[in-house]
């Protein structure tokens, strides 16, 4: 058994839910520091859980005043990993895509480095033109964006800066690279091959990490969107501001806010919180599936824009032009099909044509 811990960066729309549902919660096996169990919600502690979402990615000053909290805790569950004889694991998806918090890979992979020591380092792809569809999905049903595809699109194309512009997140082999620089092990698998035969083809990669997990079946944890769908949940969002289209965008709320503290004292001493305060404080430790309204449920959606009379406009294409995706990805997925053997030439990744 592989006592060296594992930290699975991503990326995000690469079965992360089911991998952090039904592999890494086996407690056999693994210790899972976090993120861990239904909705990818558990942590190993309060310290852990604040690092992963937000410490990683805070600037210099703030992270290095609570690097001392950081690591104290890490040392104290990597020697109980090892007492147990059990693998340390992290899943995080959001490690993958820093820019969405100001931040960049160099500084988040070397503090990962300086907290964890060496690891080893697991990391999916997605062709990128399905990554971005898929992300817009979720962007819109689960975190509250009113944006068009269009919208997201223009944003992904023309503002580099952009906390929305996800293309930046999608140079595999710059992410590689940077992630070379800190860890000598590192193994890259490319999603479309995984989902073909997800039990048999997971369990082949974590024996390349050196760890036999148990034949196990896999639920699909993520439903499908369909357009009309998406629709639906954009003029939703519209009509009703939440996450990413609220004024202040509860999911990015500090732990270490004044109003996040006041709200975790009032839980902690069972006094009632407001419905807003509730939302807010599920969304800040990512408990996606204690949000009020579950948007992804196509049934509840028809109904409600029914009872509200809200009727989206037509549904709008999807499509991604090659040429972007060519320009943006091609030389970047030719070199790192390449230097890793990796099947992109037969899934449709862009340098290949």
């Amino acid at each position: 058994m592989n006592h060296t811990p594992i930290i699975h960066i991503g990326m995000p729309k690469t079965a992360t839910s089911a991998l952090q549902k039904d592999i890494f919660a086996n407690a056999d096996i693994f210790l899972p520091l976090g993120r861990f169990g239904p909705g990818g919600d558990k942590c190993a502690s309060g310290v852990i859980r604040e690092l992963l979402w937000e410490g990683l990615y805070l600037d210099e000053l703030q992270y290095n005043k609570r690097k001392t909290t950081y690591l104290a805790e890490i040392n104290r569950l990597l020697t109980y990993a090892k007492d147990k004889k059990l693998c340390p694991v992290i899943s995080q998806e959001i490690i993958s895509i820093p820019t969405m918090y100001s931040n960049d890979y160099e500084v988040v992979f070397s503090r990962l480095k300086d907290l964890f020591g060496e690891c080893q380092i697991l990391m999916f792809t997605r062709e990128q033109g399905s990554f971005l569809k898929s992300f817009y999905s979720t962007f819109v049903t689960d975190m509250g964006a009113s944006l068009s595809f269009r919208e997201f699109l223009f944003i992904n194309e023309n503002c580099a800066n952009h906390q929305y512009n996800m293309a930046r997140c999608l140079d595999y082999n710059h992410i590689v690279t940077v992630l070379e620089r800190h860890f000598s092990k590192v193994s890259i698998f490319v999603y479309e091959d995984i989902v073909q035969n997800f039990s048999k083809n997971i369990r082949e990669a974590m024996q390349k990490c050196k760890v036999n997990i148990p034949e196990v079946e896999i639920h699909k944890t993520n439903a499908s969107r369909s357009p009309l769908n998406i629709n639906r949940a954009r003029s939703l969002n519209n009509q009703f501001p939440r996450g990413a289209s609220a004024r202040i965008e509860s999911h990015n709320l500090s732990f270490g806010s004044n109003f996040f503290n006041h709200i975790k004292r009032k839980i902690e001493e069972k006094k009632p919180i407001t419905k807003d305060e509730a939302q807010i404080y599920n969304q800040a430790n990512g408990q996606r599936h204690q949000q009020m309204l579950t948007m992804h449920q196509e049934k509840m959606l028809g109904n409600i824009s029914q009872i509200l009379r809200i009727f989206p406009d037509p549904v709008e294409s999807f499509d991604i032009e090659k040429e972007f995706l060519k320009s943006l990805f091609g030389e970047s997925n030719r070199l790192l099909a390449r230097k890793y053997d990796l099947s992109f030439s037969s899934h449709g990744y862009s340098g290949f044509e």
